[in-house]
Order: structure tokens, then sequence, then C-alpha cells
């Protein structure tokens, strides 16, 4: 799951396409001369093999629409060490970020991008999807199917710190929101967490590939937690539920 917005900036050459992402600039007025020919692209590690084909198709679109060759470059890295580069100064024409606390830095710290990027754009500016994969040994040999296999005294997990990685968060919230939408309460979800490919967002684009994706009731995190910053203060800041799981408090 990500997010995004577009801010204008004379370093750009047009609208850009994509997921997640912050678009640093536009075109000066519509005018392809006025345009570079380059765009340096700072994303996260696992968008990395994603961009080079995104990229390339977007240098095709845009030569076939304005005649102008564009390279683009990449810079990938951690989602929030990424975003505080930009903000420190790197000159990104498009930023792709794990999660909206990463762009919301934008504007804290530079004023890149306006406070209400996230209403800029359709479906709060986050054009795909993602959800939490089961890595299971081969042939799946304890038959884990669902989060509540994940508990299971013969089961162990391995998952990225959430302290510290955007996936981790995703995989913690992703269990604590199974257990509230399957009817269980917080303490519940405290209880069940305490043991232990991109989804397109447009319907044409989602119905032509909808044969690779299973149908999945899924949520966001604006739905569930009341958005990114609500989330992190709850769950992951000192102190907060993930700590207190982690010390055994209540």
């Amino acid at each position: 799951m990500n997010a995004g917005a577009r801010v204008t900036s004379p370093r750009s050459i047009g609208r850009w396409l994509c997921g997640l992402v912050v678009c640093l600039g536009m075109a000066a007025a519509g005018d392809p001369a006025a345009a570079q020919s380059a765009l340096l692209n700072v994303s996260y590690d696992v968008t990395r093999e994603f961009y080079k084909d995104y990229n390339a198709a977007f240098a095709r679109h845009w030569k076939e629409k304005t005649g102008q060759s564009v390279t683009v470059k990449q810079s990938h890295g951690g989602s929030s060490k990424q975003a505080r580069a930009v903000a420190d100064g790197l000159e990104a024409d498009v930023i792709s970020m794990n999660q909206a606390t990463d762009i919301d830095l934008l504007h804290e710290r530079g004023r890149l991008i306006p406070a209400d990027w996230a209403r800029r754009l359709p479906h709060d500016s986050v054009p795909y999807t993602s959800i939490t994969v089961f890595l299971v040994r081969k042939g799946n040999p304890k038959r884990i199917r669902d989060w509540d296999d994940l508990v299971r005294a013969d089961v162990k997990v391995i998952i990225p710190n959430p302290k510290t990685s955007g996936n981790g968060r995703y995989s913690y919230l992703a269990a604590w929101g199974y257990v509230i939408g399957s009817g269980g309460d917080d303490r519940s979800a405290r209880d069940f967490v305490a043991r232990h490919n991109f989804r397109p967002r447009h319907p044409e684009v989602a119905e032509r590939h909808k044969q690779k994706f299973a149908t999945l009731e899924l949520f966001t995190v604006q739905e569930m937690f009341g958005g990114w910053k609500q989330a992190q203060k709850r769950h992951f800041d000192d102190g907060g539920v993930l700590d207190q799981l982690l010390t055994g408090a209540r």
C-alpha cells in the first residue's frame, strides 16, 4: 500500500502517472522545448524492478506524445531514508514512498508539497494497493493458509521490525486489522499480535488483470486506523502498543 502527491517545479517534463508517488513537477506551459531530457525517480526498495519496466514504458509514451527523448534515472533505498534525502536537498523529479508519513515529511520539513497532497489525485493519491504474503517452506508442510494459522504453537513467524520497517508496520497492522475485521476487539487483536505484486487501482486496468489477483476483502490504514499519523502514534511510537506487546505490558 502506498501514498503519493504532485507538485509543480521547473525541473519536470510532464505529468507522471505512477503509484504512491509525489510528482515534483510539470513542464512549463506545456512547452516540450522547456522540458529536461532526464528525470530522477527516487523510490523505495521493493519498487526497483517495477520502475525498470515502468520508466521504459513512460519514455516510449513521452516520445510518441512529444517527440522528445527522456531518460529516467532511479534511486532506491529505505522509504524513510529516501524521503529524508529529498527533504534535505536531493533533487528528485518523482518520488514514491512506502507510507503516507514519509510523504507528509516532504511538507513538514521542506514544504515541497501541500499539506493536503492526498486530495489532489484519485484514491487519496494511492494508485495501487498491496497485500501481505505468507512465505512458507516448500510444499507448505504445516498447511499455513490464513492469519489464524500464524499463532499456532508449531508455527514461528519472522517479519521486519515494525519500529524501523514500513513493511513490518504493514504486516503488524494487517494482522491487527484482520482480527478487528473478523469481529474481534482491541483486546483480542493484542492477543493475536502479542503471539507472533502491486494491485492496480484503475478499474479498467484491474479488470484486465483480474485473473492474476485473487478477490480479497481489503482495508486501508485510513479506514481501520484513522490514517498513518494515528497508527504511528498509537502503535509504533515509543511507549505505544507495539512496545507494550514486546514488554508484556497491558
